[in-house]
C-alpha cells in the first residue's frame, strides 16, 4: 500500500498512533526511553522535557498531523512539531 492510501485508511483510536506499514519498526527492541506516550497536548506541554532540543524520543502519543501539500511530487520531506496557543 503506498503512502497516500496508508493514510488514507488510517483509523487508530488509541496509541500508540502508528501507521500499520510502521508499527514493525516501532516494535523491534528500541533502546529504553527511545518513545514516550502522551495521552495530550496539555500533557506533552506539561512536561519538563517538552521542546527540549536534546529530546530525540519518539513520540506515539498524539494523532500526527497530515502532510501538506502534493505528496507525489515532493523531493523531501520535513517532519514538523506542532504547538499549542
Amino acid at each position: 500500500m503506498d503512502f497516500l492510501h496508508e493514510w488514507a485508511n488510517w483509523k487508530c483510536n488509541r496509541p500508540p498512533f502508528l501507521l500499520k506499514s510502521d508499527q514493525s519498526v516501532f516494535d523491534l527492541e528500541l533502546p529504553e526511553g527511545a518513545s514516550v506516550t502522551h495521552d495530550s497536548w496539555l500533557d506533552a506541554y506539561a512536561a519538563d522535557d517538552f521542546w527540549s532540543p536534546t529530546d530525540t524520543r519518539l513520540h506515539v502519543g498524539l494523532i500526527p498531523q497530515p502532510f501538506i501539500g502534493n505528496v507525489r511530487c515532493a523531493s523531501i520531506y520535513i517532519a514538523l512539531r506542532a504547538t499549542e496557543h
